[in-house]
């Protein structure tokens, strides 16, 4: 076994299931190296009470690439208070950030592939041509088409996110510090 002492930068957690059941990872990164261990019952209380800025002390074991730990003993709390959680989220602040920021984008794009899909209901009866009666532009190459339309997809889509991500409170402050 192994001991580093240092502050945890960062604090992660991901859940799944597989052939044993229902599982749940927790994740820290400590003086830039990154620790992990899975959330049982007697580790369960010790890795709920961690928070970034903590100084610990982390007892761990090498395994191939990946740093298992088997204690995290808090020897100082941080002095900012721990991100509250949103129901059923895990990971805190930055993953209930993570997780508002996707639900944004995929609102986001889903509202311009519907706006899409009705310009090209209208513009179907027009001509190509037709510039001053259509409502989207596109090439007259058909094989530029589709082109066309993933971009005007995505330059709406970026903005419809950014408009959902912006109602979002506290959207603002934390853009860019969201994580996986």
């Amino acid at each position: 076994m192994s001991e580093v002492t240092g502050v945890i930068e960062q604090i992660t957690f991901k859940e799944g299931s597989g052939k044993r059941g229902k599982w749940k990872q927790c994740s820290i990164c400590v003086n830039d190296e990154w620790f992990g261990a899975f959330v049982n019952n007697d580790n369960e209380d010790t890795i709920d009470s961690l928070g970034k800025g903590d100084e610990v002390l982390v007892t761990y074991e090498q395994n191939g690439k990946f740093k298992n730990f088997s204690n995290v003993e808090v020897l100082g709390k941080s002095e900012v208070p721990a991100p509250q959680k949103a129901a059923g989220a895990t990971g805190g602040e930055a993953a209930i950030n993570f997780n508002q920021y996707r639900m944004s984008h995929g609102s986001g794009r889903n509202a311009a592939v519907d706006l899409v899909a009705a310009a090209l209901a209208h513009d179907a009866q027009f001509s190509l041509d037709d510039k001053e009666n259509r409502i989207i532009a596109l090439p007259k190459a058909q094989n530029k088409r589709l082109d066309a339309l993933v971009a005007l997809i995505n330059t709406l889509g970026d903005k419809f996110t950014e408009a959902n991500w912006n109602a979002v409170p506290g959207g603002e402050e934390a853009e860019g510090d969201y994580e996986e």
